[in-house]
């Protein structure tokens, strides 16, 4: 399960609570801490100032709720900015509000069980709707009439409140009115951080959890196609890219280690020079047809002898490259560059490639092993 550190601000006038759950109820109070149940907003000051979200940590398949309520006089509304691998602001598109039309003032509060409650109700009769939303943080004057926004607060952050529709003010819903408060309005958590959608929980396979990863391999595999040599890891090797998956790992008498592959040149005359950046490929082939390699990591790529400092010769990326697993009759391809830097480099050398997988399916050890490829940098 991913977990990922959620941190914001935000304002409220007036009534507050602040609890992270899931899609059925909240769990964990946030705010305010201690035993209370709801903060109150009761001077300009702490409502222009805001109040932080202290970091807490989110995990995959979290929601975020915000439950607010006015004290039904002069103004009210809802803001805030909300941070994990992105930013959220209030009045997004993915915020949602329900009205439980149980009205509550100052010093009063819906403790969690009532707060479940509604949700409940809220979940069953789809009464989950859309914010009102307001102006932004910038513009607060169109709700105060005079010239304040919350500290904190992104400029582009929206007030945003529940219209019943039953108020005939022009300023509403922002002006002093019961809008069929208290109000629960929640957002996923993975609006802030993506890759605590649950969706993508369930589709990492071989491919990783990048829904544009089969796409991206395959570009890859072109540009390695390109390249001028191919050379193979082992003699039992066959060409790559599945041409030929005939084998069977059953067969106690085959090496069950992947096949690999080392792409460089950019023609026939292409050679490795002194001062030269090269790009290369390196894939990774499974050719049985009933075996598959799971948690398979290049662990380094080196360059042996390894007699010279980073800054003359040195390998990009070279550490802990991660394929997650291939599939029967599958190919995997990473992009590389050797970048060279100077004039005592020229020599013999082996491009050696460390990996690792967890296991084989229908196997439960743990593999490793090493191969290697001839290379030869030419004098300038």
């Amino acid at each position: 399960m991913a977990t990922q550190i959620i941190t914001g601000h935000f304002s409220c006038d007036n009534c507050y609570a602040i609890y992270l759950g899931n899609q059925t109820g909240v769990v964990t109070k946030l705010l305010p801490t201690g035993a209370a149940n709801g903060a109150y907003n009761t001077l300009a000051s702490q409502i222009f100032n805001g109040e932080d979200v202290l970091p807490f940590a989110a995990n995959t398949g979290d929601w975020f709720y915000m439950i607010a309520w006015s004290d039904d006089s002069v103004k009210q509304g809802l803001i805030g900015e909300f941070t994990g691998t992105q930013t959220i602001f209030s009045g997004n598109s993915a915020w949602e509000v329900f009205p439980t039309k149980k009205n509550y003032g100052n010093n009063q509060a819906p403790d969690a069980t009532e707060i479940n409650s509604f949700i409940t109700t809220a979940n069953n009769t789809s009464g989950w709707v859309a914010p009102t939303v307001g102006p932004t943080n910038l513009n607060s004057n169109a709700i105060y009439g005079s010239n304040v926004k919350v500290n904190n607060v992104d400029d582009n952050a929206n007030w945003m409140w529940h219209d019943t529709g039953r108020d005939p003010s022009a300023g509403k819903p922002f002006e002093g009115f019961n809008h069929d408060e208290f109000l629960i309005f929640r957002i996923p958590v993975w609006e802030m951080a993506p890759e605590l959608d649950p969706a993508l929980a369930h589709n990492c396979a071989c491919t990783g959890c990048n829904e544009d990863a089969k796409a991206q391999n395959e570009e890859l595999i072109e540009r390695a196609k390109a390249k001028f040599n191919t050379i193979k890891s082992g003699l039992g090797c066959g060409a790559p890219f599945g041409e030929k998956c005939d084998k069977q790992a059953l067969n106690p008498r085959i090496n069950l280690q992947p096949c690999f592959y080392f792409h460089w040149g950019d023609g026939a005359n292409d050679q490795i020079e002194e001062h030269d950046t090269e790009v290369f490929y390196i894939t990774v082939c499974n050719e049985f047809n009933d075996i598959q390699y799971n948690g398979l990591r290049i662990t380094k790529v080196t360059l042996v002898p390894n007699i010279h400092p980073l800054d003359k010769i040195q390998i990009v990326p070279d550490r802990f490259i991660s394929l997650d697993c291939l599939e029967p009759c599958s190919c995997q391809t990473r992009e590389f560059a050797m970048i060279t830097r100077a004039n005592d480099t020229a020599g013999n050398y082996k491009l050696e490639v460390e990996y690792c997988f967890e296991g084989i399916t229908l196997a439960t050890r743990t593999k490793e092993g090493k191969v290697d490829f001839d290379l030869v940098i030419t004098e300038d």
